[in-house]
């Protein structure tokens, strides 16, 4: 009986279904049509998030430890100069993990008759505070240092992710 009642009832709303769509001026064929490219466009739309999921930071692609240094204090708190101070000092007291991304190839360029090279790197980090443009990056892998020419905090808005735009010149 209860299956009865459910074929019934779905006759019955295909029954109102059609009518809707006749005054609709759509044809049953139409609304199937419909359908189909409503279940394309949601596929897609689930493609795109998945992909756009893809993009984020994972934790298996943070392969570089780095460190962050900032420029070493010259005086203390009263005024007074400090004795051998540090030229850089350590942001944070310990190595952060980071992916290292290539954006250029290098740029070679001429400045005071002296042939330089840059080359332009971009390392994904976790979302941190307080890292500054005038600071440096070393790459503790291959030993490189790098000037941050550009912070890009809280990328995706959530959090999760700083971006360090860098640079590394060197003369030759």
């Amino acid at each position: 009986m209860c299956h009865q009642m459910k074929s019934g009832q779905s006759s019955f709303s295909n029954k109102v279904l059609s009518l809707l769509l006749k005054r609709k001026g759509m044809t049953s064929q139409n609304r199937k049509v419909e359908r189909r490219l409503d279940r394309r466009k949601h596929q897609a739309s689930r493609r795109n998030r998945v992909m756009r999921m893809a993009k984020r930071l994972q934790a298996n692609d943070l392969n570089r430890k780095i460190a962050i240094q900032k420029k070493g204090r010259t005086e203390d708190d009263a005024g007074y100069p400090i004795p051998n101070p540090k030229e850089w000092e350590d942001v944070f007291p310990f190595d952060i993990w980071a992916n290292r991304e290539p954006l250029q190839r290098g740029r070679e360029f001429f400045a005071a008759d002296a042939a330089q090279s840059e080359i332009t790197v971009r390392y994904k980090i976790r979302y941190r505070e307080g890292i500054k443009s005038d600071m440096r990056l070393v790459d503790k892998r291959d030993n490189r240092i790098y000037e941050i020419k550009t912070v890009l905090d809280d990328v995706y808005d959530d959090r999760t992710e700083t971006h360090l735009m860098v640079a590394e010149v060197s003369n030759g």
